[in-house]
């Protein structure tokens, strides 16, 4: 392979290397990006469930305002808080005019529950909230949200009823206004799946709700999120209790639960902050694995764009440049070499004794064989002698290099070679000394180096056709 063609391959391999670099930075820097937007996005959810939990409350606040001024609560609760010494009897049954008035709230605003509360905290009249067992037993003064609106305020909070999440809001029912509430009344809402529901669509996000560690309730904004990702959100919990986050600010960092999966947990605010009742928003990443995964995760409308015309050019113009190169480098080269050689072979032919020089009047013998030419060392009796074969005809004798000379030291083989051939073929070597031959080979050989540029020539004797002849050979490498 020639200079160019290597550098050729040379740029076309660090291209290669260098999209495969850019390709794979690309798909980090997705990934890197991906895993921050999801850690952005998952904050952003957990405020906003916080948010619309108590934005919930504050509507559900507003719907129970008919509740609390309607005469006929104001009046139940005016004496049932006005009763000095008597103990009431528990609210054994619901309520039918608490069920009317239930009837009159939004759906969407009404609670599951419905109590009327006196001033010391008493259960006088219920409706609904069929996850409490006794509703006619519970004593709600002791919660701090009741006491609260005993008081005068409106508040909510969330609470562990029966085993049971539940948000609940209350309102003071005043009978009149310059004296103290008589009562309160208590709105319920069971943290079930259709709540966390609404909530998930509303906010636009995973969510699940957890207490003591199991989970209570979840709801899922995206249709393909599965029951299956919720669990390894629960799986996640056990590993709460070292995060010093959430136990001190309520909330943790992101957490990677499952390959393409993070989570976020908070601690619901209020009573159940110790328990805890918490909750958490869970979002699926989209990670590129590896630069050929921007193929495989590209959409159809991505595939569509792709400039396939541009790409297709580009990588025709790449191999048209490698042919040119190898055809430039290689294959004319090649071409002009055999020309050569051909040519050598056409010249060399041409030095049979026909081209010898005349023979001189003082005949030079032929060179003793050098010492790697030693004799055979005689056999010892007449027996061991082995008979050569008889030698071939002319025409029979096939086309073979007997020997080749790289340098004038072993030219004097080639002659021997040279006159043992012409023997075979039944040539005369009258007047056929080393020394016509010797100035034969110099001659051509100086018009061939000179003619071709090659460093050195080599000779063969060979047999051609029947006839004895002398072929040059040039050495690999030409003079620069």
């Amino acid at each position: 392979m020639m200079p160019l063609t290597r550098i050729w391959f040379v740029v076309v391999a660090g291209a290669l290397a260098a999209a495969l670099s850019v390709a794979s930075l690309g798909a980090a820097k997705y990934n890197r990006q991906e895993a921050e937007n999801v850690a952005a996005r998952l904050a952003f959810e957990s405020e906003s469930v916080a948010a619309a939990l108590q934005l919930d409350a504050r509507r559900r606040l507003d719907a129970l305002l008919a509740v609390a001024v309607d005469d006929a609560v104001q009046e139940r609760l005016n004496a049932a808080s006005n009763r000095v010494g008597t103990v009431m009897a528990p609210a054994r049954t619901s309520d039918d005019a608490l069920a009317a008035l239930a009837e009159k709230i939004p759906a969407d605003k009404r609670p599951d529950g419905l109590f009327e509360v006196d001033r010391d905290g008493r259960v006088i009249a219920f409706w609904g909230a069929p996850y409490i067992s006794n509703n006619g037993d519970l004593e709600f003064g002791g919660y701090a949200a009741v006491n609260d609106a005993l008081h005068g305020f409106v508040r909510d909070d969330t609470l562990l009823l029966g085993g049971k999440v539940v948000r609940i809001v209350a309102r003071p029912v005043e009978y009149d206004t310059t004296q103290s509430p008589v009562g309160a009344v208590v709105g319920l809402r069971l943290v079930d799946d259709s709540f966390v529901s609404d909530l998930a669509h509303r906010v636009g996000a995973n969510i699940t709700f957890f207490a003591g560690g199991e989970r209570v309730a979840s709801a899922a904004s995206d249709d393909r999120f599965t029951a299956a990702q919720f669990d390894q959100a629960l799986a996640s919990l056990a590993s709460l209790n070292a995060d010093k986050q959430f136990s001190e600010a309520g909330r943790s960092a992101v957490r990677v639960i499952a390959p393409s999966l993070s989570a976020l947990y908070s601690r619901v605010a209020g009573e159940t902050w110790e328990m805890p009742v918490a909750f958490a928003v869970v979002r699926a990443s989209s990670p590129i694995n590896g630069p050929l995964a921007f193929v495989s995760s590209a959409a159809s409308d991505d595939r569509s764009n792709l400039n396939v015309t541009s790409i297709a050019a580009l990588a025709l113009l790449v191999i048209a440049i490698g042919f040119a190169l190898i055809h430039l480098e290689q294959a004319r080269p090649l071409k002009r070499t055999l020309g050569l050689e051909r040519s050598f072979h056409d010249e060399s032919d041409a030095l049979t004794d026909d081209a010898l020089p005349p023979a001189s009047p003082r005949q030079m013998p032929l060179p003793a064989p050098r010492a790697s030419q030693a004799q055979i060392p005689m056999p010892a009796s007449l027996t061991d002698i082995q008979m050569p074969a008889p030698p071939a005809t002319p025409t029979q004798m096939p086309m073979a290099a007997f020997a080749i000379a790289p340098s004038e030291n072993e030219w004097a083989d080639v002659y021997r070679e040279f006159i043992a051939a012409k023997e075979r073929c039944g040539e005369s070597i009258e007047g056929l000394t080393y020394e016509r031959f010797e100035a034969t080979l110099k001659r051509n050989r100086d018009s061939l180096v000179e003619k071709h540029g090659y460093k050195a020539v080599r000779f063969a004797a060979v047999v051609k056709d029947g006839k004895a002849s002398i072929r040059a050979v040039p050495m690999a490498n030409q003079l620069s």
